[in-house]
């Protein structure tokens, strides 16, 4: 199922869709071509509420809590996507991050998760299923789900 739905950008009839397999969880969100500037498959982004339903936003500072959700699919034009807010799936990580740590996204990374460490903090999103030893990388990782804080760095 997840393959289909990461392949199809859908109508505006559909914002805020959800779609749910197993314990895998996707969301149907709006991204305006601009904020971020570009979304690669596995990236981590914010999902916002407005008046027309959910919202893909650049993650910034912040100590509300807020859903993190990782792209299903490279997006280049403005339109509504899928994002993954749960479950096993592929996040895009930068530098050292080791198998079994938690993942967080931070402003300073905006566009990649980080290494959060061993220990599951207020920003951990995710925790790798696979290791990185530095650099750009699509990981296996468990999406945990839950709202997260996004610190600076």
């Amino acid at each position: 199922m997840r393959t289909i739905l990461a392949r199809h950008k859908i109508g505006a009839s559909r914002p805020g869709m959800e779609a749910i397999s197993g314990d895998t969880k996707m969301i149907c969100a709006y991204w305006n071509g601009t904020a971020p500037a570009s979304i690669v498959a596995g990236q981590p982004v914010v999902i916002a509420y407005g008046q027309n339903g959910p919202q893909v936003a650049t993650p910034a500072t912040s100590s509300v809590y807020q859903t993190v959700a990782v792209a299903l699919d490279n997006a280049t034009t403005a339109g509504y996507y899928w994002f993954q807010t749960r479950g096993i799936g592929r996040v895009l990580v930068n530098g050292a991050v080791n198998q079994g740590a938690f993942v967080k996204v931070t402003n300073a990374s905006a566009t990649k998760g980080v290494s959060d460490g061993a220990s599951r903090t207020a920003n951990s999103f995710a925790v790798a299923r696979e290791a990185n030893s530095s650099g750009e990388k699509l990981i296996s990782a468990y999406i945990i789900g839950d709202r997260v804080t996004i610190p600076a760095s």
